[in-house]
C-alpha cells in the first residue's frame, strides 16, 4: 500500500531520468509496476475524479523506433500512460495522482520523468476509449543509467531544473500579504518545503499558498502565454503535483487536514484560486 512516509522520502530524492539502461523490464518488476498502477487506479484526487485509462506500455529496446520526445528519452523500456477529461478538476487530479505514482516508482528505484507537451501523441491514440478524454502527460519508466547524457545535462540547465524560488516568494501570510517566514511556523515550513521541491512544466513553480491561522489557501499563478501552444492548461497538472506534495508534507509533519472550497478575498493579477485546507497540529 502506498504510504505518505515512503512518498516523503521519494519527494527528496526524485530526479527526472531521460537516459535508461538499454534493457527490458524484468518479469518481477513488470508485476510490481502493474500493482502500483492498479492501486492508483482505485484512488481519487482532491476533486474526486479518477483516471479513465492508466496502463504500462512496453517497447522493444532493440528497435530504432522509439516513442520518445525530441529524441531526448534514451532506451526507455516502457511508458506509463493515462487519460482523463480536459477540465480543470480532471487535470488537477491527474497531476495529483500521476505524481503519487511517480513518487512510488522513485522510492522503488525506477527512473521516470514527466512528459507533458513534448511527446508524440499519435502513438497512444488507440488507448483512448472516448472522444471526451485525452492524454495530458506520460512518463517513461525503466532502470536509471549510471551516467546522464550531455544532452540531458543541457536540458536540465536550460530549464533551471535544479533551482527553486525562495520560500518567501511562494508562501505568504494572509491578509497581511507578506512573505511567510520559516521561523514563524517552523513545522509548517517543513511541510511547505515539500511543495517547493515539486516539479513543474519548465520549472515555473506556479503554486502560491496563503496562510491564515490554521488555514492554507492554494492558488495557481498562471502564465497567460505559457499554454498558447497546447490544447489544454498544463499548469493545472503542476498545481495537482503541488497538492500531492502539500498533503504528503502535512501528513508527515504531524498535521491533519480537511479540504474545502471557499476562496478568500484575494485579488492578484493572474492568480487563480484552487483549493483550501483547514489544518490542525497533531503534536506539540
Amino acid at each position: 500500500m502506498i504510504s505518505s512516509n515512503r512518498l516523503k522520502s521519494a519527494v527528496r530524492k526524485r530526479r527526472s531520468t531521460r537516459t535508461y539502461k538499454n534493457c527490458s523490464l524484468s518479469a518481477d518488476d513488470k508485476v510490481k509496476l502493474q500493482s502500483y498502477i492498479d492501486e492508483i487506479k482505485t484512488m481519487t484526487g482532491p476533486f474526486s475524479t479518477t483516471f479513465d485509462t492508466l496502463q504500462l506500455i512496453e517497447q522493444s529496446t532493440g528497435k530504432a523506433e522509439k516513442i520518445g520526445t525530441y529524441g531526448f528519452i534514451k532506451h526507455a523500456p516502457a511508458f506509463i500512460v493515462g487519460a482523463t477529461k480536459n477540465t480543470k478538476p480532471h487535470l488537477i487530479d491527474y497531476g495529483y495522482l500521476f505524481e503519487m505514482l511517480i513518487l512510488e516508482l522513485t522510492e522503488n528505484n525506477f527512473g521516470t520523468v514527466w512528459l507533458g507537451g513534448t511527446f508524440k501523441r499519435p502513438r497512444f491514440d488507440a488507448l483512448i476509449k472516448d472522444d471526451n478524454y485525452f492524454i495530458p502527460a506520460i512518463t517513461p519508466v525503466g532502470y536509471k543509467h549510471a551516467r546522464h547524457s550531455m544532452r540531458e545535462y543541457a536540458i536540465r540547465k536550460i530549464a533551471s531544473a535544479d533551482s527553486r524560488k525562495d520560500f518567501g516568494d511562494l508562501f505568504f501570510e494572509y491578509p497581511a500579504m507578506v512573505s511567510l517566514k520559516r521561523t514563524d511556523e517552523p513545522r509548517l515550513a517543513k511541510a511547505l518545503d515539500m511543495v517547493r521541491g515539486g516539479p513543474s512544466a519548465s520549472n515555473k513553480q506556479p503554486w502560491r499558498i496563503y496562510h491564515k491561522k490554521n488555514t492554507l489557501h492554494v492558488y495557481l499563478k498562471k502564465d497567460p502565454k505559457y499554454n498558447a501552444m497546447l490544447k489544454y492548461d498544463i499548469q493545472y497538472l503542476d498545481i495537482g503535483i503541488a497538492l500531492c506534495h502539500l498533503e504528503i508534507g502535512l501528513k508527515t509533519h504531524d498535521f491533519s487536514f480537511k479540504r474545502f472550497d471557499e476562496a478568500p478575498n484575494i485579488e492578484l493579477d493572474n492568480h487563480e484560486y484552487i483549493l483550501s485546507y483547514k489544518i490542525k497540529r497533531l503534536k506539540h
